[in-house]
């Protein structure tokens, strides 16, 4: 593998095996995936690749025998979800997943129109998850779970519980988890393959932000709606929480002048109540990100996905949480460098067989207690012969 550096940014130019030899001088070379030791990276256990940028997945397990989905929760033939995130509760000592769900027994091509947030539960974080509860009504979407220091849950998503951006109410006429494309529901077939809604443009240092949010006190809810100040929305976010109380939260923006691209922006704040301040808009492209610390170091770390010139999921690093730099260095609309995938959409199962999705989006993961991440969660499409049809699935992560 041949490794460069593009104004302080990792380049890969072609994919090779993790035994290639590669140099490197400092834990940045590594992509802060692991320590650089005699001029080779050595990964923590969650990355692997000659420099750490590959996440260290481990075969899932399949549904059933029937389907072979690695799902944490699917509903064949009868309802779609895409993506979600669980989340222990102490309390009932079980697992709650909160997921985007297309309500009404549609599929994702009714995202627009149909998408609730639903609690879901389990007895372990794998699943198979139970429908509980709706908690949020069409339109929300691109839910994403966190417990704050203070003891409140806190659910970041999009959407108000009405009806999103002129679209329409909910389809009622879906009946096997997909959507029927009729001329009454063209507008929603496929529109989340461009999605209009894209967000606020770029935004001024020191703005402010207004993330959407569910608030409880338990994870069982009830469940209710929260604001933190004045400003533009925050589209597909994704926080952290310090110990201490402090937010970063990501937010997908679009790039000025730039038709179409989609950027990251990067706002802080004392707590989950706000306000949410600007701080950065580092030149990270693309949409679902999910960050997180590593124990290892204190170093961030964000999965999404590319946009051009496909969606291909990846990775970038940060040592703070405000400046970020991504697996491989783009401009608005060229990539320099060859875009590289930090895990493909070919799951290795347990039982032998392997399943292979069209699409895998919404990263998200799963920790243990004491924070070390234990599973990885995507929005799983274009399953063979099942049109729209979308289920949340699960992938356990390397631990030693």
């Amino acid at each position: 593998m041949q490794l460069g550096v593009l104004t302080g940014v990792l380049v890969l130019a072609t994919i090779a095996s993790s035994s290639a030899a590669v140099h490197c001088t400092t834990a940045a070379d590594c992509s802060l995936g692991g320590k650089c030791t005699n001029g080779a990276c050595i990964c923590w256990p969650l990355w692997t690749g000659v420099n750490c940028s590959l996440l260290n997945l481990l075969p899932a397990s399949p549904l059933d025998n029937v389907t072979d989905y690695p799902a944490a929760w699917a509903r064949p033939d009868t309802q779609s979800s895409w993506g979600g995130r669980p989340i222990h509760d102490d309390d009932a000592n079980d697992w709650k997943l909160y997921a985007a769900d297309m309500s009404l027994h549609c599929g994702l091509d009714s995202w627009q129109r149909n998408s609730v947030i639903s609690m879901a539960s389990a007895p372990t974080v794998t699943g198979p998850y139970k429908f509980v509860k709706q908690i949020q009504s069409a339109f929300a979407h691109n839910p994403t779970v966190h417990k704050h220091p203070d003891g409140t849950y806190v659910i970041y998503h999009i959407g108000n519980g009405k009806p999103y951006n002129g679209h329409g109410n909910p389809i009622k006429t879906c009946t096997n988890g997909t959507t029927p494309h009729t001329t009454t529901t063209a507008a929603a077939g496929r529109m989340h393959s461009t999605d209009n809604a894209q967000g606020p443009s770029l935004p001024e240092i020191g703005s402010l932000v207004t993330p959407t949010m569910l608030v409880a006190t338990s994870a069982t809810g009830p469940w209710a709606p929260a604001t933190s100040a004045s400003g533009s929305s925050c589209n597909n976010p994704a926080a952290y929480f310090y110990p201490n109380g402090t937010v970063v939260l990501i937010c997908k923006v679009m790039s000025a002048g730039s038709n179409g691209i989609r950027q990251m922006q990067v706002s802080t704040a004392p707590s989950w109540q706000g306000p949410y301040t600007v701080r950065s808009t580092p030149k990270v492209y693309g949409e679902d990100a999910f960050i997180w610390r590593a124990n290892e170091d204190g170093n961030f770390h964000m999965l999404l996905h590319s946009m051009h010139p496909t969606k291909i999921c990846t990775t970038a690093w940060s040592p703070d949480g405000i400046n970020w730099t991504p697996a491989f260095t783009a401009n608005l609309n060229t990539t320099l460098g060859e875009t590289y995938p930090s895990y493909s959409h070919t799951f290795e199962l347990t039982n032998g067989k392997t399943f292979k999705a069209g699409r895998r989006e919404r990263h998200q993961l799963a920790f243990d207690t004491d924070g070390t991440p234990t599973h990885l969660l995507n929005g799983i499409g274009d399953v063979e012969g099942k049109a729209d049809f979308t289920f949340t699935s699960i992938q356990p992560l390397n631990q030693k």
